[in-house]
């Protein structure tokens, strides 16, 4: 199955879709679990009833920053905070498996946060200032060429 975007979500309500990216928080309750992956273009969370099956076992084992493939049907409730979508969850891939504890926390020293910088700027706090660093720089330049300089 091709691949889809988190961010192209909203147009697949009620069809099935695969989405690859990170685990980023896990919630594993009495009868429900939730997983929220997220990739490059955003977040979404992903659902499973918890019965006593192999994918409710191998759900339970993830890790933050897991590398997961999700395949499941897409469905829209105002409930979601989430941006209002969720996956009801039909199969699940570990692609790469993340060790039990990172090597940085929140509140990790910045000689340490600089030297794991890829997992560091995995979280969204961290990864807007260069966003918002980068939407700065091309007004900068578009102003620049379009006055000739």
């Amino acid at each position: 199955m091709e691949r889809n975007l988190i961010s192209t979500l909203k147009s697949a309500v009620g069809s099935t879709v695969c989405v690859k990216g990170w685990v980023q928080t896990l919630r594993d309750q009495k009868k429900v679990q939730f997983v929220i992956v997220r990739d490059h273009t955003g977040s979404v969370q992903t659902v499973s009833e918890k019965k006593k099956d192999p994918l409710s076992i191998l759900i339970s084992s993830l890790t933050a920053e897991t590398a997961v493939e999700v395949t499941g049907t897409v469905v829209a409730s105002e409930k979601i905070k989430l941006g209002g979508l969720e996956i009801a969850i039909d199969d699940l891939k570990v692609v790469n498996p993340a060790p039990q504890t990172l090597p940085i926390t929140e509140e990790s020293g910045l000689d340490l946060r600089l030297d794991w910088r890829f997992l560091d700027l995995r979280r969204p706090a961290n990864y807007l200032i260069f966003q918002i660093q980068t939407a700065a720089e091309h007004a900068m330049r578009e102003f620049w060429t379009k006055e000739g300089f």
